[in-house]
């Protein structure tokens, strides 16, 4: 294999990993997300913490959101 097939390889890869590492990323912060409306609910954290909390992840996954051409509310 020539040099410049390995090198679109190795960046081929690098795409997919990151792709794999933002799926993953994704799927945790709705997961916080949920668990932090758990504990809201039950009076375990206050609303501005789960706002504090939230706010930063709902950032990250609008992010995504964009970056996949998708609207955001």
């Amino acid at each position: 294999m020539n040099l410049g097939k390995e090198i679109i390889q190795d960046e081929l890869e690098s795409v997919k990993m990151l792709g794999i590492l933002e799926n993953s990323l994704e799927e945790l912060s709705l997961q916080f997300i949920y668990i932090l409306k758990d504990y809201k609910d039950e009076g375990l954290i206050g609303e501005k913490e789960y706002e504090n909390h939230t706010r930063i992840k709902e950032n990250f996954l609008n992010y995504l959101n964009k970056k996949r051409g998708i609207s955001t509310l």
